[in-house]
């Protein structure tokens, strides 16, 4: 199979190219602009098979991420190398470190916070034509 070119003309139209590989199904091997190899997994069902299969490890990938942005060693490390991109049993120890602030009552007192937030943040986009959802409302950064 070969890869797919994420050329600029994906980056103009993201929308087309989605609708393609949720037309396709399973998984589309990618190249970024930087020459970097991914994979794209579009559909809800074929990702939780992915997530669920044991073969398949975010420590390769966040690895190799890391060594395309030169950031494998010093203080760009931190940047990739956190509970969310490891596997066990790095992934279950950083766990075991953060769970007393998960719990399901902690968790609900930042309900009211986080749904004042996401309520702005849709009050926002309300106010446009158009909306990325990514940038405006999974990536913003003025609520800090």
């Amino acid at each position: 199979m070969d890869d797919e070119d994420l050329t600029p003309e994906f980056f103009a139209d993201r929308h087309a190219a989605h609708r393609r590989w949720l037309d396709a199904g399973g998984a589309t091997s990618v190249r970024f602009p930087d020459g970097s190899k991914g994979w794209v997994i579009a559909r809800h069902a074929d990702a939780k098979v992915a997530l669920t299969d044991p073969r398949l490890r975010k420590n390769a990938a966040t690895e190799v991420f890391a060594r395309s942005r030169g950031g494998q060693q010093g203080p760009g490390r931190e940047l990739t190398a956190h509970m969310l991109n490891s596997d066990p049993p790095q992934h279950t120890r950083l766990r075991k470190l953060v769970q007393g602030a998960f719990t399901p009552r902690r968790v609900a007192g930042l309900r009211p916070r986080i749904e004042a937030i996401t309520a702005a943040l849709l009050d926002d986009m309300a106010t446009r034509p158009e909306v990325d959802l990514i940038p405006a409302l999974a990536l913003p950064c003025r609520w800090r």
